[in-house]
């Protein structure tokens, strides 16, 4: 099904983008202490950047998991109380 490969991208996005705004920001600091102040500042913002995308990515994520629930109860026959 299409909608398990978008949460299951959303999910691996939301796991592997805070590993990459680490590398971008520890990268940033080495260059700031190696006297590289432009490329420094270009990494910064690409981790801002990566930031505001990972904060997107969880909104999605989120919304996504509760639309994938509620589709997933109005099939099932059951009750939710068992």
């Amino acid at each position: 099904m299409i909608f398990n490969r978008i949460l299951v991208r959303l999910l691996i996005a939301a796991l592997v983008l805070p590993v990459a705004i680490c590398v971008f920001m520890a990268s940033a600091r080495l260059l700031q202490a190696m006297g590289d102040a432009m490329w420094a500042y270009i990494l910064q913002r690409v981790a801002v950047v990566a930031g505001v995308i990972w904060a997107v990515d969880l909104v999605s994520l989120l919304l996504a998991v509760a639309i994938y629930m509620i589709v997933t109860m109005g099939r099932s026959d059951r009750p939710l109380d068992e």
